[in-house]
């Protein structure tokens, strides 16, 4: 089994990433792509291994300011990892297994990738 372990900044909730731009339809924000570039230059630094099949992912969030929800924080997070070619893309047949959980001495968002073993 391979298994790598990268931490990022914590990503905006999903209902601050994108806003209506009248005449074009969605565009991302200004917050969500300072977060990408931030979290990208952050994930280049640590130079995860590559998966190309199916995966089982971990987060687990450290605390953030104020109320979020944690499950609007996981497509900023998949989407990043697809656009940096860490895992092949973010459908079932790629994230076959995640788990999320939050852990207050996290600084940001521990992710662990594992190939995906199947029922054992």
């Amino acid at each position: 089994m391979t298994e790598t372990v990268i931490i990022l900044p914590h990503p905006p909730s999903l209902s601050q990433c994108f806003t209506n731009v009248s005449g074009k339809g969605r565009a991302k924000t200004r917050k969500y792509e300072a977060w990408e570039k931030e979290a990208g230059w952050t994930l280049k630094a640590q130079r995860p291994d590559k998966f190309h099949g199916p995966v089982d992912i971990t987060w687990t969030f450290g605390e953030a300011p104020g109320e979020w929800d944690m499950s609007n924080c996981l497509k900023a997070l998949e989407d990043l990892l697809v656009n940096m070619r860490v895992i092949g893309n973010d459908s079932t047949k790629i994230i076959r297994d995640f788990r999320c959980k939050l852990d207050p001495s996290i600084d940001g968002v521990k992710i662990e990738i594992r190939t995906f073993v199947g029922e054992e």
